[in-house]
């Protein structure tokens, strides 16, 4: 039987693939979205707290650290929340786009390396 992390070549990148967009889409592009749909400073509040929700539950199930979960996503709240004070309202989308990327990356690898381990 062959094991998950023992795969080689196109099913290994299929499956991260996979993996990735399964987690980045409700984690980082559904919530960047809602700030096109729901104009001024509401969009972007319920948008950061949709994703600080949505990754504090994914990070700390994925990890069983959800103090962790807290402190990135916050951290990242927290970027996104100055880039956009910083900047205006025009900054407030691209400062959604940048800053929720990077948690939602780390929540990636943590679903992939749970994946792979399941395997052996």
């Amino acid at each position: 039987m062959m094991h998950r992390s023992s795969f080689s070549g196109r099913s290994a990148w299929r499956t991260r693939l996979g993996i990735a967009a399964l987690v980045l889409a409700p984690l980082w592009l559904v919530p960047a979205l809602i700030p096109q749909w729901v104009e001024g400073w509401e969009g972007w509040g319920v948008s950061a707290a949709i994703r600080f929700a949505l990754g504090t539950i994914a990070l700390g199930f994925l990890t069983n650290h959800f103090r962790f979960g807290v402190l990135l996503y916050g951290a990242a709240t927290l970027v996104e929340l100055l880039l956009a004070y910083a900047g205006g309202l025009a900054m407030a989308t691209p400062a959604v786009w940048l800053a929720g990327l990077a948690p939602a990356a780390v929540t990636v690898f943590f679903a992939q390396r749970l994946w792979i381990s399941l395997g052996d």
